[in-house]
This record gives C-alpha cells, structure tokens and sequence, in this order.
C-alpha cells in the first residue's frame, strides 16, 4: 500500500486480492523485515573459518623442506699473538759448527780428542757429572789454566748453538727427577750467558750388555726413563731434542760390543763420525 502524490491510497495487487477473497495480508505472513538478513548465522561463520583454515594447514603439510646447502668447513683463524715458526731441521755444513760449543763429560770430550768437529768449541771433561760441574779444574783452557765446567762455559765468545751431553756418569746412582733438575738449572745457566743461542739436548748413549752386570744403573730401561725424560724437559725449555741412543742401540737397547770400547761405555773413532754426521742432518736452521 502506498499514497500518491493527490493523496489517494493505492492498493497493492496483492492487498486488493486478499480483501476480495477475505484471506489475511500477505505482510503478516512473512514480515517483510524479516525476510533478509545481512549477517549469517553463527553457525555458517564458524563453518567458514574453519574452511578458511583447511587450505592453510594442507599447505603447510605439502611444503617441502628446504634444500640443504652445502658449507664450507669452518676455517680457525689464526692468533696474531704467536709468532709463525723461526726455523726448520735441516741438513748443514761443516761451518755450521764454527760457532758451536759442546758441553759434556767424556763422550762428549771424545769428540774432541779424536777431532772429529775441530771447528768446535768444547767444555768437556772426563768424569764429570751434573752434580760436579762446579768443581774446579776439570776444564783445562787453550791457555792452560784450568777452570770449573761453569766457568769453562761462561768463557766462550757467545756461542750460537750449544750442545749438551750429560748424565752417564751419574745414572748409575742418581734419581731421574735429581738428574732432570741438575740439567734444568745447567740450561738456565746457558740461557743467562748466552740468551739468544740455539740449545741442543742430546740422549745419553746405550751401554753394552755386559755393563749392567758391573753398574745395575744403567740398564737399558733406566737409559729409557732418563732420555724421555730429558726430552720432555727440552721441549718444555724451548731447546731441541736430538736422539743420539737410537744410532747405536741395538733391538734390546744394548750398545753393540763392535761399536762399543772395553768398558763397554764409550765408543770409537768410527761411531763419532756417525754421530757427527747425525749432528749435520739434524740441524736448526733459522
């Protein structure tokens, strides 16, 4: 039903329809306000979330991983407070030694009766040991005064490499760690004469099988204990180790009898020129 514009009611078909026929007005049937809505139900939402959802969680269920990627191994930098190393193990020259001291008791001292480095210096002497070398006179100078070994080391014009033999004469009766600590304080006496020179630690020599008969300390295990010993010792000391026992031993760690002099101890003209020739293959070389 509406009104015109003269202010007459105009009657819908319908509405005419329904007076005619005595039935009620279609408006009261289905109201009008009711009959769209603009929201829908709960239900339909919460059914159209859920849908919005599958999608996303199929999705991530077909992704597929991503693709390793191969690295590089990781590289360690280097620490700029150590130094690269100064030196190699070489082989040198006979000159090598012009400026070498040898310090030791009668092997070493043998070296320099028998010539073998006559380039050398030497503070060497028969009987000596690491608890005598402050005895006086047991070095005789090319002057011919005699001197104490300290003493006798402390003279040489500033030697560039030392070598050090010692340690038969007193393996028989002194303890290894006594040894070790006598041979600790003769490096610290060298470092303090001579500061920047190159330290050698020789390995005393094996002795033959008929020697621990006579003298049960030096016995090839006990011979054993002390050269790892010093060698743990040098490498503590920033000096280098120089196994000399393994040019003579034999497989029982024996001096072989053709090697070896009567005592059984000390050894021949031949066997220093292999140790000598041992020295010159095993070098420092700055």
């Amino acid at each position: 039903m509406r009104i015109n514009p003269l202010g007459a009611v105009v009657l819908s078909a319908g509405v005419m329809l329904s007076l005619l026929l005595g039935l009620p007005m279609l408006s009261s049937v289905v109201p009008a306000a009711k009959a769209v809505t603009t929201q829908p139900p709960a239900q339909l939402t919460r059914t159209f979330t859920q849908a919005e959802t599958v999608p996303q969680t199929r999705m991530l269920m077909l992704t597929e991983p991503a693709p390793t990627v191969p690295t590089e191994p990781e590289t360690v930098p280097t620490d700029p407070t150590i130094p690269p190393p100064t030196h190699r193990i070489g082989a040198v020259e006979p000159d090598y030694f012009d400026d070498a001291l040898f310090v030791g008791d009668s092997l070493t001292y043998g070296l320099q009766a028998y010539n073998i480095i006559p380039q050398a210096s030497f503070a060497a002497s028969i009987g000596v040991n690491l608890g005598t070398m402050h005895s006086p006179g047991l070095v005789t100078l090319p002057n011919g005064n005699t001197v104490s070994m300290m003493q006798a080391i402390a003279l040489q014009p500033d030697p560039g490499k030392v070598y050090i033999m010692m340690g038969t004469n007193g393996i028989n009766w002194m303890s290894v760690s006594g040894m070790i600590d006598h041979f600790d304080n003769l490096i610290d006496y060298i470092r303090e004469c001579f500061p920047e020179t190159i330290i050698y630690v020789q390995s005393i020599l094996p002795a033959a099988s008929f020697v621990p008969e006579r003298q049960p300390g030096i016995a090839p295990w006990k011979i054993g204990e002390y050269n790892a010993a010093l060698k743990e010792l040098a490498e503590s000391r920033d000096a280098f180790f120089l196994d000399i026992h393994s040019i003579f031993a034999d497989t029982h760690g024996y001096l072989p009898q053709g090697l070896a002099a009567p005592d059984g101890i000390h050894i021949g003209s031949t066997s220093y020129q292999n140790w000598y020739q041992h020295l010159m293959e095993n070098a420092v070389i700055k």
